[in-house]
């Protein structure tokens, strides 16, 4: 008998409470698998320290409700507690803004405006209305500023005076409108006095109006008017309260093109229609435009995006000719990505990224002159990296140093995202981080001196804490954990608020010193006794050997059955699972977000099976050529990874390669799709949830990163869409789909089914829908459901 060991074996004992003693427990059935997930515990979430770091806050999901509380937890007893709802004011929340001095704290809780004395711990609300302020931000005048929908104001301390301090409409201005000038009109105001006596003394009014405003200290200033049919993107202010930097969009009329889902089962029994996303192509976002609007003055200066090296460069030229797309003319369209101000509100960064995803720029504006300085391009031939979510994949950060001229940013420039710096007279930037490993979510310490980040730098699934400093040098680790963590700095900036994970445990909070040799010590135990005490699979980490990238590895899990036996004389059946979103990594060191999956896959090895999980190309934390492998061919690559994946297993861990089932949801049944479809020799059976099958339906901003537009690259989505290549399936095929799925429409399995019909491939297929389930299911009847119709499709086609 072979023993398994992993890299997670020390990393376990981290995560060690006391616990009761439990007898031996029974197998786990399905049902208790895809029951409601509170049976699990619940884990902590949003932590953030209290602002004298002698505590930290949490929220919490309430056992059996879908409710969230607020926890507080002492670090000194260790003892947390709920917040009662009737002193949440007093508890202040997490972010906010701090003055020069950082001695108050300003933050806003349910759209008003707080501020908290850091000496006394005291809150004060300052504003109980429904204006809805967001963005508390100190000027430099000592004043808070606030945002209101389109709307700026300024509270001030001293007098307790609450003053808009600049106000966006979408409309004509007023006192700007001139009258009707055609034919008719001009001959009223000839032979109708009345009429032009009438239109004179209401222009006077409007130039009075304008002129009492502007000397009336007593009033807030006029709003900026910025024309119809357009609305506003982003908006950003100076910490001296005279600039706002802002982007615009038009308004489309009738805006793209939308489906609707219709709802079978209502609340009244009749059917309703909801319309859900565009589809890729009529999703594309219009391009933006970028004004500095100067409020002392009233005046708007418009930037032109021109001069930005390439703009007018159409890396799609090729493609736009083959597909006889007309060329393209002026100008790429760019949309922003976001602006940071200087402290001393003397310049501003700008980040914007072409709407073909192909380039990002980082811009500086100077407010003496507001020339454009472009600092930094990210050209990409297949797409650059604008990954929205905010786990360690995220690498568009940017901001100033302490100096107010030194920008720092985030580029994958090398092929994996690291941390620049580059002054206003550097030629080139500086890098602070290199190798094959990612960086990501950088903070800046108060001083100026240091940066703290994530990286995965010792293996890719395992994030830990860094930090460098700012004029470069060895990095320095500062977690051990071993596992997937978080961070987040204390106020005083000497100690780490962690949220860490372990492959069997979900998260759990962590407190630990920033000094050489600090442990972590561990401040929550959220899982139930129930879940620890069960002997899940540990699955083995490897790197299974690429036959088609050079000198890469495939990292993988693999489970093995409990009384696995490397030289037993029967073979081993195999299911692989295939993880959605593409770009998502799931061969980590924490806790999956599959995590139903990774007990299921407890169930399977229970009954004999070797389950395989791999982070396949297109997967994330393994650099740019990983995530963009599939450029213009999606499904191919993975495919590739998933053979030497099932080849390695038949060659090392005596697993039978005649016997593979495959199973995934969304991404990953599209790949179950495009294994079944195209290599149909690769598995003996598979099962698609909730699938995409036809990527022109999908998504604009997701899908055309990858496969740019059908009416541009008509070959990519040929080549990628299941749907085109479903005359291959021979095999039994299981297909589950949600039926109110606003993510990948039902329609997606409708038109898929349609063609299996008609492509005589009844004995292959079968169907199974979910008519209250969306793209993630909720309901424990669906998930068991979905998951018995798997277990008995591998039971009758593997073993």
């Amino acid at each position: 008998m072979r023993t398994i060991t992993t890299l997670v074996g020390s990393a376990l004992l981290l995560f060690s409470f006391a616990l009761p003693v439990l007898a031996t427990p029974e197998p786990m059935t399905l049902e208790r698998i895809m029951a409601d997930p509170d049976w699990m515990g619940t884990p902590p979430r949003n932590a953030y320290w209290a602002q004298d770091g002698g505590a930290v806050y949490y929220t919490k999901k309430r056992i059996g409700e879908r409710v969230d509380d607020l926890w507080h937890l002492p670090l000194g007893t260790g003892e947390a507690e709920v917040v009662d709802i009737e002193n949440l004011a007093s508890h202040g929340t997490s972010g906010g803004d701090y003055s020069a001095d950082r001695s108050l704290r300003a933050f806003v809780r349910h759209g008003d405006l707080y501020i908290q004395d850091l000496s006394s711990g005291n809150i004060r609300q300052l504003t109980r209305t429904a204006a809805g302020y967001t963005s508390p931000k100190f000027l430099l005048d000592g004043r808070i500023a606030v945002r209101a929908a389109n709307a700026f104001h300024a509270y001030d301390l001293a007098s307790g005076t609450l003053e808009r301090i600049a106000e966006i409409r979408f409309e004509s201005d007023p006192t700007a409108r001139p009258p009707a000038s055609d034919y008719m009109a001009e001959q009223q105001r000839r032979l109708i006095s009345v009429i032009a006596e009438r239109q004179q003394r209401e222009a006077d009014a409007r130039t009075r109006g304008t002129v009492e405003i502007d000397r009336d200290a007593g009033r807030p200033s006029r709003p900026f008017y910025l024309g119809e049919n357009r609305q506003l993107v982003t908006a950003e202010l100076s910490p001296n309260g005279r600039w706002l930097l802002v982007a615009t969009m038009a308004s489309p009329r009738n805006g793209p093109r939308r489906d609707t889902v219709p709802f079978f089962i209502t609340n009244d029994g009749t059917t309703e229609n909801r319309p859900v996303r565009p589809f890729v192509g009529d999703g594309e976002p219009g391009p933006h435009e970028f004004a500095i609007l100067d409020l002392a003055s009233g005046s708007k200066v418009d930037l032109d995006m021109s001069a930005l090296p390439g703009i007018k460069d159409d890396p799609l030229r090729r493609l736009r000719s083959a597909a006889g797309r007309p060329a393209l003319e002026g100008n790429r369209p760019v949309v922003t990505m976001g602006g940071v101000w200087s402290a001393d509100a003397g310049r501003v960064a700008l980040m914007v990224r072409s709407v073909d995803n192909k380039d990002r720029w980082l811009l500086t504006i100077e407010t003496t002159d507001f020339a454009i300085n472009t600092r930094h391009r990210l050209t990409d031939e297949a797409w650059v990296n604008w990954y929205t979510s905010r786990d360690f994949f995220w690498f568009n950060d940017f901001g100033w140093l302490n100096d107010n001229q030194t920008l720092w940013y985030l580029s994958e420039e090398t092929g994996y995202s690291h941390l620049y710096v580059r002054g206003p007279r550097d030629r080139r930037a500086r890098a602070l981080t290199r190798g094959n490993f990612e960086v990501s979510h950088p903070n800046l310490t108060r001083d100026g001196q240091r940066f703290y980040f994530s990286a995965n730098a010792e293996h890719p699934g395992i994030h830990e804490v860094y930090r460098v400093a700012v004029d470069g040098g060895n990095i320095e680790r500062l977690t051990h954990l071993n596992a997937r963590t978080s961070y987040v700095l204390s106020p005083d900036e000497t100690r780490l608020l962690l949220t860490s994970s372990s492959i069997v445990r979900n998260d759990e909070l962590f407190v630990q010193d920033i000094a050489p040799g600090a442990e972590a010590r561990q401040l929550t135990q959220s899982m139930s006794a129930e879940f620890v005490m069960y002997p899940w699979a540990l699955p083995e980490t490897v790197a299974v050997p690429s036959t088609h990238v050079r000198g890469r590895s495939v990292y993988t899990r693999v489970y093995y059955p409990r009384d696995y036996d490397a030289n037993r004389a029967e073979k081993y059946p195999v299911v692989m699972f295939a993880h959605g979103a593409g770009y998502l990594q799931n061969v980590h060191f924490g806790f999956s977000s599959y995590f139903r999956e990774f007990m299921f896959h407890t169930y399977l090895i229970e009954r004999g099976y070797i389950v395989i999980d791999m982070d396949f190309r297109a997967s994330a934390g393994y650099g740019r050529d990983w995530r963009t492998a599939v450029y213009r061919d999606m499904g191919r690559p993975e495919l590739q990874d998933f053979k030497d994946g099932i080849a390695w297993l038949a060659r090392e861990r005596n697993a039978d390669p005649a016997r593979v089932g495959i199973y995934g949801g969304s991404y990953g049944g599209f790949l179950a799709f495009m294994g079944l479809f195209l290599e149909p020799d690769m598995f003996a059976a598979g099962a698609a949830l909730r699938p995409v099958s036809d990527w022109a339906y999908y998504h604009h901003l997701y899908t055309s990163n990858i496969l740019n537009t059908p009416e541009i690259d008509p070959e990519a989505y040929s080549r990628s869409s299941p749907i085109e290549h479903a005359e291959g399936l021979n095999k039994p095929l299981l297909i589950l789909a949600p039926m109110v799925d606003t993510n990948v429409l039902f329609k997606d399995v409708v038109r898929l089914v349609q063609r299996l019909i008609e492509l005589g491939k009844t004995e292959h297929f079968e169907t199974a829908i979910y008519p209250m389930e969306d793209h993630g299911f909720i309901e424990p009847s669906s998930w068991l459901d979905e998951y018995r119709r798997i277990f008995m499709l591998f039971d009758e086609h593997l073993q």
